[in-house]
């Protein structure tokens, strides 16, 4: 498609005045990583209508993959050459999440109070939105989630946090709660359990990667995870550092005994146990409640993190692999084939670029993600401040 330029006309971006076709759009690239960035980056000149619009903070609209709808971005940058050549940057609309804070925390008299207990991420969303918006600001995004498993929930609520932060930009928030895989169409946000689906296609050297850099390592395979933590010893009146049982992390690749310790006391600091009698517990009350909980939080951590997986990168851009491709998405597992010997693994299309104009793949990434946390939504303050 040819991408559109739009005016925005309130500082949602959720009315638009359109103002024409971007014509003489040489190049237009949508990139999308799992968890991660989400940008376009578009060539023209100053021989396209639009040319005289063009700025920051108006509104692109194109299709940012195969199976999507087009996309709202916000240009954040813009570059003019002698030659006449126009480059722009954008980032997706949901970067506005920035924009919106929680209120101040000196409101709160009591932490405890604003945590959110045995909560799911909708729940969570919806305190937050209908109760603990700045201002009463009422953010036009919507969110939904597959996810129904329940955990404690504070931030946001004990202190002010950008809405973005919350969803998955720092520690405590959304992704970091629950885990899963978030997937945009707009203003609508969605916290998925998977994303993607297992395809049956091998990618495999000498039969359909003809161009393509492979990158193998196991420094980040293990075997087994041990949890530690810290915990409240309520027999003591103290804080004790307790360690978990020893957890094989089930389906792992490597061939060896490599241990992970995880340290998990901040999701543990405020268990009870007791060391020594009391009127209350006997002595070693609460301590198989709390090693078991280590095991759980041990299990998901090294299922999030791939800890029993073989690290693999493989950037496919020849054409042909594409179009082979070319129904893939985002998230999609595929088999990996590692060597002659036929050793295998699942790996998921991590991060990709698609081709606006001619409305095709241009790169696909297979393997670890690049993206952390803090290139998800963390703290960009160009928001912070307002874009409108």
């Amino acid at each position: 498609m040819i991408p559109i330029l739009y005016n925005p006309d309130n500082s949602y971006g959720t009315s638009r005045t359109p103002l024409g076709l971007i014509n003489h759009t040489s190049r237009c690239i949508v990139k999308e990583a799992l968890n991660g960035e989400y940008t376009l980056e578009l060539s023209t000149d100053i021989n396209d209508f639009t040319n005289g619009y063009i700025s920051t903070q108006k509104i692109i609209e194109a299709k940012p993959n195969p199976q999507h709808k087009s996309q709202l971005f916000i240009i954040n940058k813009v570059e003019r050459f002698i030659d006449g050549k126009i480059n722009i940057y954008a980032d997706h609309i949901k970067s506005l999440c920035n924009q919106y804070v929680t209120k101040n925390a000196t409101v709160y008299t009591d932490d405890d109070e604003n945590i959110l207990e045995n909560t799911t991420p909708v729940l969570a969303w919806n305190k937050i939105i209908t109760e603990n918006m700045n201002d009463n600001t009422q953010p036009p995004f919507s969110f939904n989630s597959d996810i129904t498993s329940r955990a404690n929930f504070s931030l946001g609520l004990t202190k002010s946090e950008t809405l973005g932060n919350i969803l998955g930009g720092t520690e405590g928030s959304f992704l970091d709660t629950w885990g899963g895989y978030f997937e945009y169409d707009n203003f609508n946000i969605k916290l998925l359990k998977n994303r993607g689906e297992k395809q049956n296609y091998e990618l495999r050297y000498g039969r359909n990667i003809s161009e393509a850099t492979q990158t193998e390592e196991i420094s980040s395979l293990y075997s087994h995870i041990l949890p530690y933590g810290e915990v409240k010893d309520m027999a003591q009146d103290s804080t004790i550092n307790l360690v978990g049982n020893l957890v094989k992390i089930p389906n792992s690749e490597s061939k060896f005994r490599r241990v992970f310790l995880y340290d998990c006391s901040e999701k543990t600091k405020n268990l009870k146990v007791y060391s020594a009698r009391t009127e209350a517990h006997d002595a070693g009350f609460g301590y198989d409640e709390a090693k078991s909980k280590m095991e759980s939080l041990a299990l998901k951590y090294s299922k999030s993190n791939k800890l029993g997986n073989i690290s693999v990168n493989i950037k496919v851009t020849h054409r042909a692999e594409l179009d082979e491709m070319s129904k893939f998405s985002l998230g999609d597992d595929v088999k990996v084939i590692l060597d002659n010997f036929g050793t295998a693994t699942y790996s998921q299309i991590s991060e990709v670029e698609y081709d606006v104009l001619n409305e095709r793949w241009d790169v696909i990434d297979v393997g670890e993600p690049k993206a952390t946390l803090a290139s998800l939504f963390l703290n960009h303050k160009k928001y912070l401040n307002g874009i409108f």
